[in-house]
């Protein structure tokens, strides 16, 4: 009996030891498992989805801190990223790169292919250039900030700092420097958020720096401001909503950039043509600007923008004029001259005369939209009879002029000397410009080795309105509420024939 039991404890210590082996085997198996799958995983191919994890280990083993930052900064050009520029490929990154992928309708992985990342950067560099993104020291505030100069064409120095700002007052940006603050910088705060009139979207204070953004009117905002204990430091950025595709992926870059303490603004401030950007641009000489000398007599064109008898032209039309001519209408009063935007508003007697005023297109000219330019060119050589008004077709070719100027819109629509200060016009007859130049062939041909085609220039319509107010006018006299599209060119230009006048400048 003794002998069975000992039997079979045996037996039982010799299978315990049998599955303790087989145990042992299979945490080994395990094991073995585990690291396969991690070597496997380790550097993916990127034609395979992965997991966060394995796309952050992907990047973190590719590419190197400063290549990852680089990364980030063309994905916030290309709208696809909004957060902070730091290297840490972290699950924002990650979405804004899916993104990205898929909107080059790619399989998206998480991960860029070679081709991927080239296509990137030359769409992130497109978006730069065609902004002219430049780091501007400015002196006044103490620091550099990326500025897309391309929209901003005027600046002016405040109390303290400068303002920038483009023609159409649609884009603003503010730099501050407050030189021994009489509030602290969290009062400047709850003052900002606390605004009246104001939408606060999204506020942060850290102690030493804050941001406020929101809506306030009919424009977006931004501000981020610093101290150092001894002043403060800060930018502002106000847009009109058309403008937020544009300005967001900016404003991103600018308050990522922004470190107005930073030794990174002395090398700003070593760069003098940066740091000139603005400057230059205003005194380099356009190669669309008209002639303001006038050796002999010379015409342009006007149009009737309300019943009262205002004219709208161009100001180098009137320029240095002893006297002036409107044909069938005498001479007319001058109300209003702005030389730095080529605009004059004339007024004339109204009389018994019949006419009709156009209305002003305020959203502006489309790109690509079908125009018509009306004037008086090269009288007596185009016609016999110099009343005859002149019609040529066109499209909206650019919403810019030369060197991204914005006041501008670039036409196809050919104009000849006399054509300056005419309506251009929509297929409802409203007012989408005022025509102002042509492209100086002979130079363009002189400077590029090419002659252009069918390249010239209208103020736009926008500017135009703002000078309309100044001139005295109020905005229902020439503003449009909606017109139909006119079939016929001829039965559109019939409809328009009264509302344009010839002007003759005596020297």
């Amino acid at each position: 009996m003794q002998g069975k039991w000992i039997c079979t404890i045996i037996a039982m210590q010799s299978l315990v030891e049998f599955a303790m082996s087989v145990y042992r085997i299979l945490l080994r198996l395990l094991v073995l498992v585990n690291l396969l799958a991690f070597a496997t995983i380790a550097l993916p191919s990127p034609t395979t989805a992965a997991s966060s994890r394995t796309i952050r280990s992907w990047y973190f083993q590719s590419m190197t801190q400063e290549e990852r930052m680089h990364l980030q900064i063309h994905l916030i050009l290309t709208s696809d990223y909004d957060g902070v520029i730091d290297g840490d490929i972290g699950n924002r990154s990650i979405r804004s790169i899916l993104r990205y992928q898929k909107a080059l309708g790619a399989n998206p992985t998480g991960m860029l292919t070679d081709k991927q990342l080239v296509q990137l950067k030359y769409d992130a560099n497109t978006v730069f250039d065609r902004l002219n993104i430049q780091n501007h020291y400015d002196a006044r505030a103490g620091f550099g900030l990326f500025l897309p100069l391309a929209y901003l064409d005027e600046y002016q120095d405040t109390r303290r700092g400068t303002r920038f700002y483009s023609l159409l007052h649609d884009l603003e940006v503010e730099t501050i420097r407050i030189d021994r603050p009489k509030r602290s910088l969290k009062q400047v705060y709850d003052r900002m958020v606390s605004l009246s009139g104001r939408q606060v979207t999204y506020s942060t204070f850290h102690g030493n720096w804050f941001v406020v953004t929101g809506v306030e009117q009919s424009r977006k905002f931004y501000s981020r401001f610093y101290t150092n204990g001894l002043d403060q430091r800060g930018f502002s950025v106000a847009y009109e909503h058309q403008l937020d595709q544009i300005m967001s992926p900016v404003v991103i870059l600018m308050s990522n950039a922004f470190s107005p303490y930073s030794s990174r603004n002395d090398n700003v401030r070593s760069a003098p043509k940066q740091a000139r950007a603005l400057e230059d641009r205003r005194q380099s000489p356009s190669q669309a600007v008209p002639s303001q000398e006038k050796e002999g007599p010379s015409s342009g064109t006007g149009f009737f923008v309300s019943d009262d008898g205002y004219i709208a032209t161009n100001a180098h039309v009137v320029k240095g004029c002893s006297r002036l001519d409107v044909e069938g209408w005498g001479t007319p009063q001058i109300i209003e001259v702005d030389e730095t935007n080529d605009l004059a508003v004339l007024q004339v007697k109204k009389g018994d005369r019949q006419f009709h005023s156009l209305k002003l297109n305020i959203s502006g000219a489309k790109l690509g939209e079908d125009i018509l330019a009306l004037g008086y060119p090269l009288r007596g050589l185009l016609s016999e009879n110099s009343s005859d008004l002149s019609v040529t077709t066109g499209v909206v070719s650019t919403l810019a002029g030369l060197q991204g100027d914005r006041r501008y819109l670039t036409i196809s629509a050919p104009v000849q000397p006399g054509n300056s200060g005419g309506p251009l016009v929509n297929r409802s007859g409203e007012v989408v410009g005022i025509v102002s130049a042509k492209l100086n062939a002979l130079r363009m041909m002189i400077l590029t080795g090419d002659v252009p085609q069918n390249v010239n220039f209208a103020v736009k319509s926008q500017l135009l309105a703002g000078h309309l107010l100044i001139a005295g006018l109020s905005q229902s006299d020439y503003e449009s509420t909606g017109a139909e599209k006119f079939n016929e060119t001829a039965e559109l230009v019939s409809s328009l024939k009264s509302s344009i006048v010839a002007i003759s400048c005596t020297p």
